[in-house]
């Protein structure tokens, strides 16, 4: 049964639904990014016309970037053939970092699978390597998703430009949460010259309130709403 979609939100009470679910339910971090994790990796099956598509995830440094490393994981259980494109050349140690966005990057390092560190790759080689890796299949943008409040900085810059160069030879994008650079609350980006342009967007427990603002498709895409287990409860107490 296809759950209706709920009422918007904004990106605070996005975030306060994490909080509510860890302090007043118990429900950890960790199980939430697993559940966004696999509910995005149900939508690209979904969206994808090969049963083993291409795709090449770039990831960030914080929770948005360990929902992609998540992703790399159960797309290759589904059979895509993935390539990462990571912020580091290896992951933190447990001692360095013990939160569920490093404990995924280092679960996705130890599968073997194809690892780019993108921080050390200038924006032309990037967009070359994302365009070859991703051939025919998809980019997964999992930069920074709702943790800025402002345009891009360097070395995020580059990635969104490359994200869209390698989008222009074939490939389609999928944005995880927010398209990086896009204000999800005020609906436009905060530079139309570095948002990234995604074909479809996989946003978590409800759509952001700037989604259906005029003109936002055009960076969003289609939204798809993700189901990342949190208690309809939960959900109600930050309205």
């Amino acid at each position: 049964m296809e759950s209706p979609t709920p009422p918007a939100l904004t990106v605070a009470q996005c975030r306060d639904v994490d909080r509510v679910c860890l302090e007043e339910y118990g429900l950890p971090g960790a199980v939430l990014m697993e559940n966004a994790s696999r509910g995005c990796a149900e939508l690209l099956a979904g969206l994808s016309d090969d049963d083993s598509p291409a795709v090449a995830i770039v990831c960030g440094k914080g929770n948005n970037g360990g929902d992609g490393f998540a992703l790399a994981r159960h797309l290759t259980i589904r059979g895509a053939t993935v390539h990462l494109f990571a912020p580091f050349p290896e992951p933190p140690s447990e001692e360095d970092e013990p939160g569920e966005a490093a404990m995924n990057a280092r679960v996705a390092r130890r599968m073997g699978l194809p690892w780019t560190d993108w921080t050390a790759l200038d924006e032309a080689d990037l967009t070359n390597r994302l365009a070859e890796a991703a051939a025919g299949g998809w980019i997964v943008d999992a930069l920074l998703g709702t943790g800025p409040s402002g345009p891009p900085r360097a070395p995020m810059d580059a990635a969104v430009w490359a994200i869209n160069a390698a989008r222009t030879r074939g490939a389609k994008a999928l944005a995880v949460d927010v398209p990086t650079g896009f204000d999800a609350d005020g609906g436009s980006p905060y530079d139309a010259d570095c948002c990234v342009r995604a074909d479809a967007t996989a946003t978590f427990v409800a759509p952001k309130t700037g989604y259906a603002a005029t003109g936002a498709p055009q960076w969003t895409g289609e939204v798809h709403v993700v189901d990342i287990g949190a208690p309809p409860t939960a959900i109600e107490s930050v309205r």
